[in-house]
């Protein structure tokens, strides 16, 4: 694995990447900086502050620090209209896996939420959810949420 050093600069110019090739522009009013989160959180989206934290000490690899990036950005598309990890997030989630997104799906995260994937036709495979379900039922669904308007 692979890691470099990140600066605030470096995180900018990808943070600006990832705005245009996966937001279409739409989280420019965002800054996103090199910081120091307490208790080992690798991310951290102030969507009152429209800025993003990352914590870099906390990876093992540049891949990983760009799929927190990805993660905190969906944080972000979800400002006003989500809490947390809700289905609202996992629907940009899965709109980023659909593009090809090197963003990562921690299933402990999704809960009780199925992420769909491809067509919105059926879960990922592999998917578990925190009950234990492998790809659903869900409790709460995103079809229809995973494709922009």
């Amino acid at each position: 694995m692979n890691k470099t050093e990140w600066s605030n600069k470096r995180v900018s110019r990808l943070f600006d990447r990832y705005n245009r090739l996966y937001f279409r522009g739409k989280l420019s009013d965002y800054r996103v900086a090199i910081g120091t989160l307490a208790g080992g959180t690798r991310g951290r989206c102030y969507w009152s502050k429209r800025k993003i934290t990352i914590d870099a000490e906390h990876y093992a690899s540049d891949r990983e620090l760009r799929g927190t990036v990805l993660h905190e950005m969906a944080h972000a598309a979800c400002a006003g209209r989500s809490q947390g990890h809700d289905v609202h997030f996992f629907a940009h989630v899965e709109r980023l896996l659909q593009r090809g997104a090197p963003v990562t799906v921690d299933t402990g995260e999704a809960g009780n939420v199925v992420i769909l994937a491809k067509s919105c036709t059926g879960p990922l495979p592999n998917t578990q959810t925190k009950n234990g379900h492998v790809g659903g039922p869900p409790t709460e669904e995103i079809r229809g949420l995973c494709h922009d308007p």
